[in-house]
């Protein structure tokens, strides 16, 4: 696990002091390359450490596996840890643990009406947000949202300490600008864009790129960005000429286009590749390969030897629920929720048997966390001992409060609060 930078630290320890002063929602302000990601992962380390759910919001697919390989290294619990695009979790919010802390990456887009649908979801969650730009395309502030802005230091101090490496800024020759007008020394964004928007290209991507890409080093990143502050990054300089597909080993770079659906896939079949290697400790192939490490995943779950806690922390690699014959021992995830069947069933056969219904405890109990890091949401006990609540283990309850269980029960905190002790941070 790597450690935090003095100025990343003194930047988190303002964050705290600003929560203890009475912020809810206070945001980050550090430039590209100053380790946004390293400052997040450590504050959620600190919420998981302490048994608290968290939700990191990004607004792009890329970063998800992004995020959570940055939190795996950080030594993050990601079994308490949701990453999730803001869409993805706009449609999860009914079945989606409360979490104690919402982080929001590229926050100057919160002010979106789906980030303020999260937010409203979880009130009594605190917020943290992370942006290099505290301000919307249109020029406004994101005082609607946040109650406290933290900055940190800037690209300037950044390179003078040798935390980035210098660069140089190139851009093309564009059309008369003479016309737009400014607003706090820069041009109004949408002017430029209207101004510039005709069809017409403005100067000569590729020849510019070539005679730039002439006078560069080999080592040194090349990126063209566009007017909505999409990054393409260019590193093959070994060819001065058209830039193409990367499919056939050179670079596309498209202005303004993200990634196609292809490339997004096979980033995705990549990354999960990785995962399986990594399991299995080998290169895994064929199918019939990949059927045999899940086989041996599948099979942790039904060893005996294997408590609650170890199957709750390993339940990231379990399946989502399905309908179809389940066998006594399967766990699996549901409804935000990790479930264990304790009795066998074809759901083909009783199709009401489903996540939710009045028949699902019957057939299936919720595993229940010994410690607070392998706490999950409160589920109402229905068959007696089969899923009620023993000494020791933990909860989360409606409020988003942790507690443990002082005594076995199948009562709720607001049904029996003696046997229940609420824990504190």
């Amino acid at each position: 696990m790597s450690e935090l930078r003095p100025y990343q630290t003194e930047l988190l320890e303002r964050v705290r002091a600003a929560y203890r002063e009475g912020a809810r929602r206070p945001c980050i302000v550090l430039p590209c390359g100053g380790g946004k990601s390293c400052i997040t992962a450590e504050a959620a380390k600190g919420a998981t450490d302490k048994g608290n759910r968290v939700l990191f919001l990004v607004h792009r697919r890329e970063l998800v596996d992004q995020i959570r390989r940055t939190f795996y290294d950080w030594g993050v619990d990601l079994s308490l840890c949701r990453v999730e695009m803001v869409q993805t979790a706009c449609r999860r919010l009914h079945r989606m643990p409360v979490p104690r802390l919402i982080i929001t990456d590229e926050n100057h887009h919160c002010l979106a009406a789906s980030y303020r649908k999260i937010y409203d979801a979880f009130p009594d969650a605190q917020c943290l947000g992370v942006t290099a730009t505290p301000v919307r395309l249109g020029g406004g502030g994101l005082g609607d949202v946040n109650d406290r802005l933290v900055i940190g230091v800037s690209a300037k101090w950044l390179i003078a300490h040798q935390h980035l490496a210098p660069y140089d800024y190139y851009a093309p020759a564009v059309a008369d600008l003479s016309g737009l007008h400014t607003r706090r020394g820069e041009y109004i964004t949408r002017e430029v864009v209207d101004a510039l928007d005709h069809g017409t290209i403005y100067g000569d991507v590729v020849g510019h790129y070539a005679d730039v890409a002439a006078a560069l080093t080999d080592g040194v990143t090349l990126t063209i960005v566009d007017e909505q502050g999409h990054d393409n990054v260019i590193t093959d300089r070994t060819k001065a000429g058209a830039i193409t597909d990367n499919r056939d080993g050179t670079i596309t770079a498209k202005m303004g286009a993200a990634n196609t659906i292809e490339q997004d896939l096979q980033d995705e079949v990549t990354s999960k590749a990785e995962i399986i290697t990594a399991i299995a400790g080998k290169s895994v192939q064929t199918t019939d390969e990949a059927a045999s490490v899940r086989a041996d995943v599948e099979s942790l779950f039904v060893a005996s030897t294997m408590d609650d806690d170890g199957k709750i922390r390993a339940s990231y690699l379990c399946k989502e629920w399905k309908p179809g014959k389940h066998e006594k021992g399967e766990v699996y995830n549901a409804i935000g929720q990790t479930w264990e069947v304790h009795q066998s069933y074809d759901n083909s056969a009783n199709p009401d048997i489903v996540p939710g219904d009045k028949s699902w405890p019957v057939f299936n109990r919720p595993l229940h966390g010994k410690t607070a890091a392998t706490a999950r949401p409160w589920v109402k006990p229905e068959h007696g001992t089969t899923d009620m609540y023993h000494t020791g283990e933990y909860m989360i309850y409606t409020d988003g409060a942790l507690y443990k269980c002082l005594q076995d029960t199948n009562f709720s905190p607001d049904e029996y609060a003696q046997v229940w002790e609420k824990q504190e941070g």
